[in-house]
């Protein structure tokens, strides 16, 4: 299994940070070869299909639990102690762009985050993965496994889940079946089940997700149309909130 990176330069970061995962746990991919002349990165061998390939299938409820249970046991598997700053996707994205390419509701949105954070009760810190995505996921015969694009530091539960639900949910719109949706997302909260997640702080995250992926569109990062469209309405939801000062319908 091999990947091949168009800047090169990202090679040998993902492959220390694989390195560096997979020593602390068994649910990730190992690396065995990085060369960062061409890009390429090597991982062991993995027989078995993506979560993603298994999505458009009679398997696909089976896949999502094992994904999900994945996740949570990525996530047992190595404590983080101690107070620690845990990735922020959303604001490592900002960091990259200068503010005038903003979109304008941006310090809006960031404002009532930072008040939601205030109040909202987390779960305690992992090991960040950052993008548990159903192509990132392979169902070995030994159970599931993480490929590419593990963050080797602390991180929120919350924010990984909400990153594996919103993944899916742009395979669904892709696909043409947003009515699929709701049930797969009960499916993976369902599997996942950790007593500690509050709803708040997973709401929180699948919110600052949905704005991460919003700039990206805005961006013209080759996203579908109808993903657009969802990020659009997810935003203009939030919007509302902030002028209402009341929950608005969701997306």
């Amino acid at each position: 299994m091999a990947k091949v990176y168009e800047r090169r330069r990202m090679a040998r970061p993902k492959f220390d940070a694989l390195q560096e995962v997979s020593r602390r746990s068994a649910h990730v991919v190992r690396p065995v070869f990085v060369d960062p002349a061409t890009g390429v990165l090597a991982m062991e061998h993995l027989p078995g299909p993506t979560v993603l390939r298994r999505l458009g299938g009679d398997g696909h409820a089976r896949a999502l639990e094992a994904a999900a249970g994945w996740l949570r046991d990525y996530h047992l598997s190595v404590p983080i102690r101690g107070d620690r700053n845990p990735v922020d996707p959303l604001a490592r994205l900002l960091a990259t762009l200068p503010r005038r390419r903003w979109p304008a509701s941006i310090p809006s949105l960031l404002g009532s985050f930072e008040a939601r954070l205030a109040t909202a009760r987390h779960a305690p810190l992992v090991l960040g993965y950052t993008d548990a995505s159903p192509g990132n996921i392979v169902l070995t015969p030994d159970g599931p496994k993480g490929i590419d694009r593990p963050h080797a530091g602390p991180g929120r539960p919350e924010t990984d889940l909400a990153r594996l639900l919103h993944a899916v949910a742009f395979f669904r719109l892709r696909q043409g079946r947003p009515d699929l949706i709701s049930a797969d997302h009960a499916i993976i909260l369902a599997a996942y089940a950790p007593p500690a997640l509050e709803s708040e702080a997973l709401s929180l995250a699948l919110d600052r997700d949905a704005v991460h992926f919003w700039i990206q569109s805005r961006l013209g990062r080759g996203f579908h149309e109808s993903l657009s469209l969802y990020l659009d309405r997810w935003i203009a939801r939030l919007l509302h909130e902030l002028d209402e000062g009341s929950p608005a319908p969701q997306a």
